[in-house]
């Protein structure tokens, strides 16, 4: 459904620039959906869920997104 399609885009668009190698903060993904998608906060949690259910977002920590199809192309400097 387009809802979902819409969804998905908040996260992994290159519209903003609230993804940092891969990892978002919670809050800002919040801020996203209030001004994309005129998301109430009662829904968020619910949101946040489908994103999970799908594995397009993992909750790294209390704090921070991990968005697996935004983390850098080349390898980390500690996996040597």
């Amino acid at each position: 459904p387009k809802w979902l399609a819409k969804l998905f885009a908040t996260v992994v668009t290159f519209r903003h620039q609230y993804v940092k190698n891969g990892f978002m903060k919670i809050s800002d993904l919040q801020t996203v959906w209030k001004t994309d998608l005129s998301c109430s906060d009662v829904l968020y949690d619910s949101l946040l869920e489908v994103l999970q259910g799908f594995d397009i977002v993992y909750v790294y920590d209390e704090n921070t997104l991990l968005v697996p199809c935004l983390l850098p192309v080349t390898e980390p400097g500690f996996l040597d």
